[in-house]
């Protein structure tokens, strides 16, 4: 079974958020709701691709197809994405049954109008119940109201923003980069023998032969790209011999005919008559 997964996390005075799938995070400022992570999702990437856009795909009869999920794949792209806090922000994290079918402008209202964060959420999930959501609804609403926060300024753009945690010391595979820059996703690997395992807080267990595996992994993957570019050659090779078989058949037929209409015009064969009839007629 598969799950999305978004993870709010405070660092200091600094928002941080982990997504993986299409759940989402929106923070309210100054009376607007912006959204600061992006789905991942086929329709989220034809939005930014440009081939439609965001109320063309709440139409789109492939919108419940997601890239990423927890649960069902070894390794995973985790996007990360960061926001500075300032006093009287409003966290929301929803999964899509309740950004489905209740839209930002409803979610921008009830965040509004009710102060109380557990009343919000209330809110928030019999609006989506109205509307008979087809997904699971989960609203979480966090207000922040620390002392030590800045209060907001008119130039401050709430947005999606990457963040980068810098490289993993403890990971030997991936080499350290100077100038590595910023990074949108960080690449983790799920041991197979805990997907599907949620809600445990012991620590993973390690996974014996893994090195094996991943040799094993690639002399598979080395062996499959072989096998494609033979396949691959094969049959070009029997396109190549048929194309040619045509233009031989099409060069005969061709020829034949060119043959036929140079000959001389065979005579005129008389009409056949039966023995009752008369003289035959021109």
């Amino acid at each position: 079974m598969g799950t999305t997964c978004t993870v709010a996390s405070l660092v200091d005075e600094m928002l941080v958020v982990a997504q993986i799938g299409d759940s989402r995070c929106y923070v309210l400022r100054d009376g607007k709701l912006a959204q600061v992570t992006k789905d991942q999702s086929l329709a989220w990437q034809l939005i930014e691709a440009g081939a439609m856009t965001a109320e063309e795909a709440k139409a789109f009869e492939h919108a419940n197809i997601i890239l990423q999920a927890l649960g069902v794949q070894e390794r995973v792209d985790v996007a990360l994405s960061q926001v500075p806090l300032r006093k009287g922000d409003v966290v929301l994290v929803s999964s899509d049954g309740l950004h489905g079918p209740v839209s930002d402008e409803e979610i921008l209202q009830i965040l509004r109008e009710e102060k109380d964060v557990k009343r919000a959420c209330d809110r928030l999930v019999a609006r989506a119940l109205e509307r008979e959501g087809p997904d699971n609804i989960t609203v979480v609403v966090a207000r922040v109201e620390g002392e030590s926060l800045p209060a907001a300024a008119a130039e401050d753009v709430v947005q999606f923003t990457a963040y980068d945690p810098g490289p993993d010391p403890n990971d030997p595979v991936r080499p350290v980069k100077a100038d590595s820059g910023e990074k949108v996703t960080v690449e983790v690997t799920i041991p197979k023998e805990v997907i599907g395992l949620t809600g445990s807080e012991d620590r993973l267990p390690a996974v014996p032969g893994a090195a094996a595996r991943s040799s094993a992994n690639a002399r598979s993957l080395l062996t499959f790209i072989f096998l494609t570019l033979v396949a691959a050659a094969a049959g070009a090779v029997f396109l190549k011999y048929e194309r040619s078989r045509a233009l031989e058949q099409e060069a005969r037929a061709t020829s034949a005919f060119l043959k036929g209409a140079t000959d001389p015009a065979p005579a005129a064969i008389p009409p056949a008559t039966s023995r009752d009839a008369g003289p035959p007629t021109r």
